[in-house]
Formats: C-alpha cells, structure tokens, sequence
C-alpha cells in the first residue's frame, strides 16, 4: 500500500503532462501531492524532514547547477547558430545510410543529450535524419530510440539521484549500468536502422553496427570505470561518432561537409577538457565529498561553460538578447 502511494505525485505529474497541463504546473501539483502525502499517509515527523532535507541539500544544489547550465548551454548554442553549422558538416560526413543513421542514433545524441539532457540530443539529432532522406516519422522514431542509449544524460544526475537514494556508490551503478547497456545499445540501434531504412539495408549495415555499439559500450564502460560517471556518456558518443567518421574515410574517401565546425565545437571541448582535469584534483588532495566535489564537477563546469560560450564561439553581440542565431 506504501509503494502505491508513493507513486502518486509521478502518476500525477504523468497524467497532468499527457492532459496537455504546462509542465511548471504538472510539477507543483506533484510537489503538493508529496507534501500531502507526507503529512498524512507517512506521518513523517518534522525533524526527520529536516535532516532529510539538510542531507540532500548538496545534491539539489548539484542538480540545479547541472539543469540550468545545461538548458543555458544549449539555447546559446542554438543562437549563435553553433548546432546548425555541426549539422551540416556531420550530415555530409557519410555516404552511406546505415553507417550516417548510426552516427546520428549512437553517436551524435548521446553525446549531445549527454552533455545538456532534455532531449537536446533528438533536437539535434531528427534534422540531421530529415537530412539524410528520411520521412519525418522515421527520423523522428530513429531519433527517439537514440535516447534510451543514455542513462547519462545531462551529465548523469539522474544516476546520481539514483546512487544517493539507492546508498549505493555513485560509481559502482554507472559501471554496472554500463555493463548492462551493450545489448541496449545493439537492440536500440538496430532498431533505428530498421525504422529508418528497412529491414535489407539494415541487414547490410550489420558491420557498422557491430563497430558502433562496440565502441559506444566500451567506451562508457571504460570511462564509468577509470575516469568518472558524468563525462561517460559525452565520451562515449563522442568516440562513437569518431571512429565511424574514421570508417568513412577509410571506405569512402569521404569527409565533413560544409564549413570548419572547430570553433562551433569548443564550448564542448573546453567542457569535456575541464571535467576531465577536474576529476583528478580532488583526488589528488584527498577531498571525496563535500561542496568542492560539486563545484569541480558538472554543476561547476557546465555553468562556466555556458557563461564562456559566447565568446568562444565568437559572438560579436549579446546572443540571449535576440530571438534566434546570431
């Protein structure tokens, strides 16, 4: 009976999102079921309310840092017109369809959604489809099959809300759920191809998706495992979307098309170069918990990032102050 109400205030927030109901609504009205539930059903004491909540704090802090720097990030990056300029050059990256459909399914929005969540990595990734010939129901379907690869999304708060609530450690369940995730990313791909292209060109593009759910999986395996969970997802994708590039041009003499994206590139660069530096420092000075670790983690760096971004990518003028791409 407990776990049924404890479900409640998701029912809820689900059912007021399916009615239509404005997300910032769906959300308090769950809010105000938890809270009722709280209060009555559990009887919760005060006191135990209040350590709860001063425990969790560093957490919620985290995790807001994460989401704004991430949404900021990505709407800089869609004004200053950095996300077109990479579409275009990744869309002329390959000739051949299914090993294209994996770069966008297994590389492109991984890395993307990896690095800002909420569903950036679809919004980057059906243009790209739509690009390569496919009607937009099938782009739209490839492209939202591409988001069950990521369990790192927005640079893994999720898993660790999950290890904070679970008392298990926040890198043990990044490595065992990347373990868990090759036959994920086999079916998942598969799939796109199947969705996108037929039943008979996926059959043909069998090998590239052998090469591009070895190297996703590895990846994020080995990245959960030595280096840190945040970073796995972006690593992995971004791998992924190298070495299938690197078949492209080893197959086709083929290249990106369109214009240089090196400088559209570099707040994620700067990002990735900054969290992987960042890992090790309080390593090296024995510091394991505490604000310092979020500070040198994704809820410092993505915030930095997007408050750099600009003029990294060289905008002349104020971005948010338009309405589109500078």
């Amino acid at each position: 009976m407990n776990a049924a109400l404890a479900t409640l205030p998701v029912l809820v927030t689900l059912v007021l999102l399916a009615l239509g109901v404005r997300a910032l609504y769906a959300a308090l009205a769950a809010l105000t079921t938890a809270a009722v539930l709280t209060a009555t059903a559990f009887r919760t004491p005060l006191g135990e309310l209040g350590d709860a909540h001063l425990r969790m704090l560093p957490t919620v802090v985290e995790l807001a840092a994460i989401l704004f720097g991430g949404i900021l990030l990505s709407e800089l990056m869609a004004r200053t017109g950095a996300q077109a300029r990479m579409g275009e050059w990744l869309g002329g990256a390959c000739s051949s369809p299914g090993r294209a459909v994996l770069l966008v399914t297994l590389g492109v929005t991984p890395f993307a959604e990896s690095l800002t969540g909420f569903g950036i990595g679809v919004i980057v990734a059906i243009p790209l489809l739509r690009r390569l010939g496919l009607p937009p129901a099938r782009a739209a379907a490839a492209g939202l099959l591409g988001l069950v690869t990521v369990p790192w999304g927005s640079l893994a708060p999720g898993s660790l809300v999950a290890a904070e609530l679970g008392d298990v450690g926040f890198r043990r369940l990044g490595v065992d759920s990347a373990l868990l995730s090759a036959p994920v990313f086999l079916i998942c791909g598969a799939a796109a191809l199947a969705v996108g292209l037929g039943v008979r060109r996926a059959l043909a593009a069998a090998g590239d998706l052998a090469i591009a759910v070895t190297a996703l999986w590895a990846t994020v395996w080995a990245v959960d495992a030595y280096v840190g969970v945040p970073p796995a997802g972006v690593l992995g994708g971004l791998v992924t979307m190298a070495v299938l590039l690197l078949v492209s041009r080893l197959r086709e003499r083929s290249g990106g098309g369109g214009e240089p994206v090196g400088r559209a590139l570099s707040p994620y660069g700067f990002l990735v170069a900054g969290l992987l530096l960042s890992r090790a420092a309080p390593a090296a000075a024995g510091i394991t918990e505490g604000w310092w670790t979020v500070a040198a983690g994704p809820a410092g760096w993505l915030p930095l990032t997007a408050v750099l971004a600009p003029r990294l990518l060289g905008a002349g003028e104020p971005v948010l102050a338009g309405g589109g791409p500078g």
